[in-house]
């Protein structure tokens, strides 16, 4: 805009929404404990939980709504937006009882939530402004008229949390938070096809399904610009040592801690069997021929996802406890219960990466590439998704009978 000459005007109230769009995660003191406490309150703590059942059931009829497209009106549909639905379908069902709607939500976000107070902004971005804040108001009015809503805000008042902020973090933790599975729910509806099987092998092997998708998780991640708000000392996984002083800002990505050539043998290798011989949660180093789980995409320091004293009162993403049971159930959903198939360039481009093919014979697992230049991002972004000529879409996407292929998929690839 600058560089065009483009003319701007003062808007006070653009810098007063700015403020009150931000996330919870640049929030603290008091406000930021309770809006914490009240996210916590509303999402699932295990897999076990009601809500968490709920949610995998709005899940599913997201996925159902699919099937009842015709081909024409299906790949008009990206595969991000599909899948967009199918995650939100899930979290807002999880934590607030109904599905909030996604197409109120596409007039918000990718709306930075991090960042500078603008004095003034292009005049012809005031569309898209009043949109936002039109469309953040619907939402958070729809948020009001769930079924969990009344118990939400009784639990609100009970420990004094403003209900604007809870609104807004509900807001925040379905529309933004949620997006960070994005990655890893496309990877896996461009890898499960490649696997002999078409992924019904891990429905029948519980450690290979954990494996993969504890994998597909691992290529994910926020890129996050912060200030050290005292004098800091940082260490490298390579043993090197700085002293960051206060004021200092810094760039870190949660997805490419993950990447760390001292945590992770072929960081840049999609390997199905990693994870195979699962290793301990606090495990924080490699050894004995296992490798930590890449929690760090969810802001967690490796071996400490099970220290829950620290995640109630710090960043760290709340959806950690079930990001991976939750993207069990995606997949053991889609293999068992849809068939689908991709443009024919986003299947060329994804079996152009594979490095070994998954073979029960010779006892090998699927491994692709997944180097920073074959993914959209790149080094540094957050879209960790294989990059294609054009946007995916679904060329068909069909229900079909209940069934899970135990027996093959134990032959395919052996419990042990």
């Amino acid at each position: 805009c600058y560089r065009s000459g483009l003319n701007f005007k003062f808007i006070s109230q653009f810098q007063y929404a700015t403020q009150n769009l931000t996330s919870n995660i640049v929030q603290d003191g008091t406000i930021a404990l309770q809006v914490r406490e009240m996210t916590l309150h509303c999402l699932p703590q295990s897999p076990r939980d009601e809500s968490f059942a709920r949610g995998v059931s709005f899940m599913r009829q997201e996925l159902y709504k699919l099937t009842e497209l015709d081909d024409e009106w299906l790949t008009r549909i990206p595969v991000d937006q599909a899948l967009d639905r199918v995650i939100v379908a899930f979290v807002s069902g999880a934590m607030v009882g109904d599905v909030i709607c996604h197409d109120l939500l596409q007039f918000i976000y990718p709306m930075p939530q991090i960042q500078p107070l603008f004095p003034w902004m292009p005049l012809f971005l005031l569309p898209s402004y009043y949109a936002m804040m039109s469309a953040i108001n619907s939402t958070i009015e729809l948020i009001h008229n769930t079924p969990r809503w009344p118990e939400i805000a009784n639990k609100a008042k009970e420990i004094g949390a403003p209900l604007d902020a809870v609104s807004r973090s509900l807001l925040i933790a379905i529309g933004l938070n949620s997006s960070g599975l994005r990655c890893s729910f496309i990877n896996s509806v461009f890898i499960l096809p490649l696997l002999p099987l078409g992924g019904k092998e891990l429905v029948a092997n519980e450690a290979l399904l954990e494996s993969f998708c504890w994998e597909v998780l691992r290529f994910c991640g926020l890129a996050l610009l912060m200030e050290a708000k005292e004098e800091t000392n940082i260490s490298s996984s390579k043993g090197e040592h700085y002293k960051v002083k206060a004021g200092t800002k810094l760039f870190t990505h949660t997805g490419y801690q993950s990447r760390d050539e001292a945590i992770y043998a072929d960081p840049h290798v999609f390997k199905l069997d990693r994870f195979l011989k699962a290793p301990p949660r606090d495990m924080s180093v490699p050894r004995d021929g296992m490798e930590p789980l890449p929690i760090s995409i969810f802001n967690c320091p490796f071996g400490h996802m099970d220290r829950m004293e620290e995640f109630r009162t710090c960043h760290r993403c709340p959806m950690m406890p079930f990001a991976q049971p939750l993207l069990k159930e995606f997949v053991k959903l889609v293999v068992t219960e849809f068939t689908w198939d991709l443009n024919r360039l986003t299947k060329r481009t994804v079996n152009q990466l594979v490095l070994q093919n998954g073979n029960a014979a010779t006892n090998k697992y699927l491994h692709i590439n997944m180097l920073p230049d074959v993914l959209r991002g790149g080094l540094g972004a957050d879209d960790q998704v294989i990059a294609t000529p054009i946007k995916p879409f679904f060329v068909s996407f069909k229900s079909v009978p209940v069934s899970v292929a135990c027996d093959e998929g134990v032959e395919m690839y052996d419990r042990k």
